[in-house]
């Protein structure tokens, strides 16, 4: 079961909720959640090549990778790529980067990891799930 509460209000569900989000999708938006879903697996597979690893005393970051969907504080279902260990925000890349198949990373000292892995190539990458998008209400609105 789960659970949300704001204030005074609660809802409890028990269905997964994720899976809520992605039978809407697929219901109203398929194209869009298939080049979602794509896209988001891209990203994390190119991030994990060039995550950085300490070469003792790693923590593993480097596979601590998360993709899903939830409601945003505006009410809109997005899809989502994290890495969930607890530092990777404040991660940069330094001198000597590795990746974990110990392979020099090539990116600006002091870059943070995650706005150069995910961030950026998200935001690159968010005009074809716009497009898949557009595509597939304008299918819905033209056969009524």
């Amino acid at each position: 079961m789960t659970t949300f509460s704001k204030g005074t209000a609660s809802i409890s569900t028990n269905q997964n909720i994720e899976t809520f989000y992605t039978g809407f999708l697929d219901k109203v938006a398929p194209n869009a959640r298939k080049v979602i879903d794509q896209t988001l697996k891209n990203i994390e597979s190119e991030a994990k090549k060039d995550w950085p690893k300490r070469k003792t005393k790693s923590r593993g970051s480097y596979k601590k990778f998360v993709r899903g969907y939830k409601i945003d504080s505006q009410g809109f279902i997005v899809g989502f790529l994290k890495n969930t260990a607890p530092y990777s925000w404040a991660m940069k890349f330094g001198m000597d980067s590795e990746n974990f198949t110990g392979q020099d990373i090539i990116f600006a000292t002091g870059k943070r990891v995650s706005n150069e892995l995910l961030i950026k190539p998200m935001k690159k990458q968010s005009r074809h799930v716009v497009n898949a998008l557009a595509d597939d209400l304008s299918k819905r609105i033209k056969n009524g």
